[in-house]
């Protein structure tokens, strides 16, 4: 049996690493990170993606200087995980 891979919406990306949606674009877009697909008007991303993004925000935060709890930009999970 195949297991799909779960698609991700900046939104969800968003809410899953506890940060604005404007700053989840920013990485998207200075990344140049591709979407896996759309849905319908709407791009979406894998878990790999996710990842990724969650790497750069810490990277980012890193190099500003910010103090970054372990909380803070961590994948959360899901209602179903």
């Amino acid at each position: 049996m195949v297991r799909k891979q779960p698609m991700l919406t900046v939104g969800e990306i968003a809410r899953r690493l506890g940060q604005p949606v404007h700053r989840i674009e920013y990485i998207i877009l200075s990344r140049k990170i591709q979407p896996a697909g759309w849905a319908g008007h709407s791009r979406v991303f894998v878990d790999s993606d996710l990842s990724r993004i969650a790497s750069e925000l810490r990277r980012i935060a890193e190099e500003r200087g910010d103090f970054i709890s372990s909380d803070v930009v961590q994948e959360q999970p899901t209602d179903g995980e």
